[in-house]
């Protein structure tokens, strides 16, 4: 095989980098049959939503790596796609094309202000301490989720909630599911939730409650019911939301990236140039009609099994393109809410379990965190959460004494959500 044979394509390590970008993948498969099922839910078709993820995801995945050098994905993830859909859209009433149109003018923002000298005021008008808080909030919110969409918990006429029917199908069958992530999860296994994910649909599939299509395999299709449907006057509208989907982008993706790269202190981490690709797609994905990206955390998997540079996110783009091609064979396992619910669940501990500790700092911060913890998942809206803790903060350190410790853009962002309530009255 001359100079490009076996031996050479292993010392230059390029096979640890492919097989890195398989399992980056593989790790990806909750994310791509839910993120599409939870908007199919909000009304958007459900091929065209597909099929747009999978283009923002490669697409993004494939710049991140030109700009970066290092095996780094981005992929719309559950955890927004979870309050927007729910939150937003069901609980509040806003369109996906809404949605989608506070989703490119959030990306837009973003992108200025990096351009700008304000760059660093949207992040200092959040303390670091409900940084901290921000992910615990969010997995906790996820959690509920997955336990009412896998029918483990229903509404009750005598409590908030109550046990659901384990005679039902999707009930014990999300249950094994959440058993089988968590135990895969325990193990430190590379993917538990794309395994729990696959578990649980064969389990389903071979009891009958859904089947693989005759057609299991599809050309892309559907942008043209996606593709700018965004409706930014409707979107400029909702600036808490555009707050919140900046600050969650930015907050989610920086705090992962340090966690990736804490295994490796040598490496310069390229945080602008990161920034800048995920807001780049952001804004082209909400053209598309796509939610925005993160930074994956599953991006994790694939360091760990060797990959170090670009070449694992070109080649997770690679196994991406190929799985843009099975859309049918996503919307039959996505159609049985089980087979996604330990998804959601599984996601929601494992943001629970990388949480840094809660309570720190003084009384105030700790209040402020509890406020932004609860009003999340119980509201199921991130506004409400950071909009609340952010007042909470600012007014309690100033009664206790320490006006000092808080930023001027906090407070200029706490009296702009103060004004956001009183206008909710």
């Amino acid at each position: 095989m001359g100079e490009f044979g076996k031996d050479a394509f292993r010392s230059s390590g390029l096979g640890r980098e492919v097989l890195a970008g398989g399992v980056n993948a593989l790790t990806l498969l909750s994310c791509i049959i839910v993120v599409p099922s939870l908007l199919f839910q909000a009304g958007m078709d459900f091929t065209g939503a597909y099929t747009a993820f999978m283009l923002v995801s490669l697409l993004g995945t494939l710049l991140i790596g030109r700009l970066t050098g290092s095996p780094l994905v981005i992929v719309p993830g559950i955890a927004v796609a979870s309050w927007l859909v729910y939150g937003e859209i069901i609980s509040h009433g806003h369109s996906w094309q809404a949605i989608l149109g506070a989703s490119f003018l959030a990306s837009c923002i973003g992108i200025a202000l990096l351009l700008s000298p304000l760059g660093k005021i949207l992040l200092d008008a959040v303390p670091e301490v409900l940084r901290r808080s921000l992910m615990g909030g969010l997995g906790f919110m996820l959690v509920l989720q997955g336990l009412i969409q896998g029918r483990l918990l229903t509404g009750s006429p005598f409590d908030v909630m109550m046990f659901g029917n384990l005679s039902d199908p999707v009930a014990y069958l999300s249950l094994i599911g959440i058993f089988i992530v968590l135990a895969l999860m325990v193990n430190e296994v590379s993917g538990a939730l794309a395994i729990g994910t696959l578990s649980t649909a064969i389990i389903a599939w071979v009891q009958g409650f859904w089947e693989i299509p005759s057609a299991p395999f599809l050309l892309p299709e559907g942008l043209d019911k996606t593709v700018l449907q965004l409706d930014m006057a409707e979107g400029i509208l909702m600036p808490e939301v555009l707050f919140s989907l900046l600050v969650l982008v930015l907050v989610e993706s920086l705090g992962v990236e340090q966690g990736l790269y804490a295994a490796f202190p040598d490496e310069v981490r390229p945080s602008k140039k990161l920034l800048f690709g995920i807001l780049g797609t952001g804004a082209a994905g909400a053209l598309l009609g796509s939610l925005p990206p993160r930074l994956a955390l599953e991006s994790a998997a694939g360091i760990a099994v060797g990959g170090r540079r670009g070449w694992t996110s070109y080649a997770t783009a690679f196994f991406l393109f190929l799985l843009l091609f099975c859309e049918p064979l996503a919307k039959a396992m996505a159609s049985f809410g089980a087979i996604t619910a330990p998804a959601i669940t599984g996601a929601g501990f494992l943001m629970l379990w990388r949480m840094k500790e809660l309570w720190t700092g003084d009384m105030a911060d700790a209040a402020a965190s509890c406020c932004l913890f609860l009003l999340m998942p119980l509201f199921h809206d991130v506004a409400a959460g950071i909009g609340g803790a952010l007042v909470m903060h600012v007014a309690l350190k100033s009664l206790g004494g320490k006006r000092r410790e808080v930023t001027k853009a906090e407070v200029c962002m706490a009296a702009l959500f103060v004004v956001y309530f009183l206008c909710s009255l």
